[in-house]
């Protein structure tokens, strides 16, 4: 616990508070359980643009905050005066050409520009996929050559935004705070991937990294006394908020349970009478025979540790069939998503044993590579294929089942 009172929590969205509807709802009952004059102020800290934030929270899914910082840190709103800060722009806007660093991004090998909807003045956004840190340092001298000052961020082996200098979430972070006057021995920050690092890299500020954070991140503060979870997105953001007594104690899972109808309707996957629309009664008998062969499928995958890759009654081993006996990454989770609506309690207690599976299988994963980083850091001459220290694909990822059914 710090001995410093926590004046205001910033954290990241998506992949730290957002990610599981039950968790965020969890980190929702949290904070509005806490009495206000003890509430810390609450800043969301996202690389969304803050419509895209404003659109979101309208859903109720999380605590309206105070603040948000929007578009990787070149935006600011002041959530309870419904505005934003308008002069914060012209702290960056001087010497930003954005007509010509998007000449030189789309001449790059490899950039997709990404959607209309993260991209605003002062945000030039690309896909870029599994890019090593030479070629983004080749990117920031063609830059740098042609005249321009600029920050340029990759995250998730993914995403690519170039900032206006010395623009990002923690600059954003720290002129806020200087703005409330809020010192930053007194913020806490939370998040899971490299561009969040500039947060948690700000003199003073205390930081909680959740379990699910990229390697990125993890080497960005290896050696900062930053909290790190052992419980993914908002569950590890409420374990960090305990731990540095922001809150006594995290809501308990069965509290925050979502039912099928509180589903995101996108994930309902019903037969309405409008989905089935102009179909024969025929037509709809077969749909619902091929439905019940399905459910039968189903629940012969399903094992002590979760959903199998296949059948093991109904499959004989052959050589590198083995791999199938085991719970996959990239199955498990198609299953997951395919029986969302199904309440049974036998498929329900095999998708939530699947996650576990995975969950810690990511974990020891995660470990490893944290550990290595910071025999890494501790040791410069050392080095390590580049291979070791990248998460592989999802769907390499298997787990040996006990080899029976349940």
């Amino acid at each position: 616990m710090t001995t410093e009172k926590i004046q205001l929590f910033g954290s990241d969205l998506d992949g730290t508070l957002l990610g599981n509807p039950e968790a965020a709802r969890r980190f929702k009952d949290a904070w509005e359980a806490l009495p206000r004059r003890q509430r810390p102020l609450l800043c969301y800290n996202s690389g969304r643009l803050v419509q895209d934030v404003i659109d979101l929270l309208a859903t109720g899914c999380l605590f309206w905050p105070d603040y948000i910082i929007g578009g990787v840190g070149t935006q600011i709103y002041d959530g309870r005066q419904k505005r934003s800060f308008s002069e914060y722009n012209r702290v960056f806007s001087k010497g930003w050409d954005l007509k010509r660093i998007e000449q030189i991004l789309s001449l790059f090998p490899g950039v997709t520009r990404q959607p209309p909807q993260f991209l605003h003045p002062y945000k030039s956004s690309w896909y870029l996929h599994q890019a090593p840190p030479e070629v983004i340092e080749n990117l920031k001298r063609q830059l740098a050559d042609a005249g321009l000052e600029v920050t340029v961020v990759y995250s998730s082996m993914r995403d690519l935004d170039v900032l206006p200098a010395k623009t990002n979430k923690g600059s954003a972070l720290q002129w806020l705070c200087d703005k409330i006057n809020v010192p930053l021995v007194n913020v806490l920050v939370a998040g899971d991937t490299g561009n969040d690092s500039s947060m948690f890299l700000l003199p003073g500020v205390k930081g909680i990294v959740v379990e699910n954070a990229q390697p990125e991140l993890y080497e960005a503060v290896v050696k900062l006394p930053t909290f790190s979870a052992s419980q993914v997105l908002a569950d590890g953001v409420l374990e960090g908020l305990k731990n540095f007594g922001v809150i006594p104690e995290a809501p308990s899972l069965e509290s925050s349970t979502l039912r099928g109808h509180e589903m995101d309707p996108t994930l309902r996957m019903l037969f309405t009478e409008a989905a089935l629309g102009t179909l024969t009664s025929e037509e709809r008998q077969l749909i619902c025979a091929g439905y019940d062969q399905a459910l039968i499928a189903l629940r012969k995958n399903i094992t002590p540790l979760g959903f199998s890759a296949c059948s093991l009654d109904d499959n004989e081993v052959t050589g590198t069939d083995v791999n199938y006996r085991s719970v996959w990454a990239r199955d498990g989770a198609i299953t997951l998503v395919c029986t969302i609506e199904l309440e049974d309690a036998d498929v329900r207690a095999a998708q939530k044993q699947t996650l576990k599976t995975l969950h810690l299988l990511d974990r020891q994963r995660t470990v490893g590579r944290h550990r290595l980083l910071l025999l890494r850091q501790q040791n410069p001459g050392l080095r390590f294929p580049r291979r070791i220290l990248r998460p592989p694909p999802a769907g390499d990822e298997l787990a040996e089942c006990a080899g029976q059914q349940q």
